[in-house]
């Protein structure tokens, strides 16, 4: 799920994964102002990221370092992000 960031002064949200009720990732991303939401593109869960110049997807991959965001083109949203025990 997705919540509001813990920073003043620049945009931020968090996004948080759980399984079988158990939080399992956490993530804290620093973006330009926008609208994030989960959308399903391809079959697959991602970040759409609505902003001014449009709307842009983001694969979300979980992997033992934390969550990776990776747009279209390569990009990748600016994350810190920590996997549970």
């Amino acid at each position: 799920y997705l919540g509001i960031g813990f920073t003043s002064g620049v945009f931020s949200f968090n996004i948080y994964v759980k399984e079988n009720g158990e939080q399992i990732y956490a993530g804290m991303v620093m973006s330009p102002y926008g609208e994030p939401a989960f959308a399903v593109k391809d079959g697959s869960l991602c970040l759409r990221f609505e902003v001014e110049g449009g709307v842009k997807d983001f694969t979300i991959s979980l992997e033992e370092e934390g969550i990776t965001l990776t747009g279209e083109n390569g990009e990748q949203l600016p994350m810190s992000s920590i996997m549970y025990d």
